[in-house]
C-alpha cells in the first residue's frame, strides 16, 4: 500500500484525536518513523512475551502503516509550504544531509574540545532544537564554532571540509526555508495531519514501549530497546558532565 492510501485510510482515526492531545513532532520525522520500524522488528521478536502482558499484536503491526502515513504527511506539509514538491524535495535531501553533518560535527567537536569546558557547553546548547529553522542555526552555529578553533580539530584529526560544508548547508537551507510559507509551517490543515500522523503513531510506541519494559523490567539490556535511542542521546549529550581528565595528545 502506497503512503498516500495509508494516510487516506487513518485519516477517520487521525480526526478522532482529541485537539487537546495533539502535539507536533518532539524529533524530526525521519528518526521518529525509524524508531518505530526498529520497534516493530524488536516486538516481533519479543510477541510471545509481550504477549504475557495481554498487549494487542496488532498495535505492533500498525507501527508499518502509521509510519508511513507520517512520512505522507510530512511530504504534504513541505509541498503546502514549499509550493512544489521539487523545492520540497531539494529541501529534505538538504535537510537530512546537515542532520546527518551535524551529528558528526557534535561528535568530533566534543573529543577535540576534550577538557575545555565552555567549548563543551557551546556544542550542547547547539543541540537544544529540533525545529528546520534550529537546523540551519546549528549549521551556522558549528561553522562558526568550527571556524574559531580550527587548531583543536586539525590537532584531532577533523577534516575542516565538513565545517565548511556547514556553512554551506545553513546558507542553502536558510535560502529554501526563506521561499516557504511561514504561515503554512507554524499553522495549516497539513500542520493540523502531520501533527496527529505523529501523535497517533507516538501513542503506539509509548504503548508498546511501556510493555516491553514492563515484562523486561529486570534485563536492563534488553529494556533498552524499549526506549528512544534518539531522546535518550540528546539528553545524554546535554546532560553530559565535564570530564576530569585532561585533554588527550594528538
Amino acid at each position: 500500500m502506497s503512503e498516500a492510501k495509508d494516510l487516506d485510510g487513518l485519516m477517520p482515526a487521525l480526526k478522532a484525536i482529541n485537539a487537546a492531545d495533539v502535539q507536533a513532532p518532539d524529533m524530526p520525522v525521519q528518526f521518529a518513523v525509524s524508531e518505530s520500524l526498529e520497534l516493530k522488528e524488536v516486538a516481533t521478536k519479543d510477541k510471545a512475551a509481550l504477549a504475557v502482558r495481554k498487549l494487542d499484536f496488532a498495535l505492533v503491526e500498525s507501527l508499518g502503516p502509521k509510519g508511513r502515513a507520517l512520512r505522507q504527511a510530512e511530504t504534504n506539509l513541505l509541498n503546502a509550504c514549499f509550493g512544489s514538491s521539487s523545492e520540497a524535495d531539494r529541501f529534505v535531501k538538504s535537510a537530512s544531509e546537515a542532520q546527518s553533518l551535524r551529528e558528526g560535527l557534535v561528535h568530533d567537536m566534543n573529543y577535540a574540545f576534550f577538557g575545555k569546558e565552555p567549548l563543551l557547553q557551546a556544542v550542547r546548547d547547539i543541540q537544544k532544537g529540533s525545529s528546520y529553522a534550529d537546523l540551519v542555526q546549528d549549521m551556522s552555529d558549528l561553522n562558526g564554532l568550527g571556524t574559531k578553533n580550527a587548531d583543536l580539530l586539525n590537532q584531532a584529526g577533523v577534516d575542516m571540509k565538513l565545517v565548511a560544508r556547514a556553512d554551506a548547508l545553513a546558507t542553502e537551507l536558510g535560502d529554501l526555508l526563506a521561499k516557504t510559507s511561514a504561515a503554512k509551517m507554524d499553522s495549516s490543515p497539513e500542520k493540523d495531519v502531520r501533527d496527529r500522523a505523529f501523535t497517533l503513531l507516538d501513542m503506539a510506541v509509548e504503548k508498546i514501549r511501556a510493555c516491553g519494559k514492563s515484562v523486561f523490567w529486570k534485563d536492563a539490556k534488553h529494556a533498552a530497546y524499549y526506549a528512544s535511542a534518539y531522546l535518550r542521546k540528546q539528553r545524554r549529550k546535554q546532560d553530559k558532565k565535564p570530564p576530569d581528565a585532561q585533554q588527550p595528545t594528538a
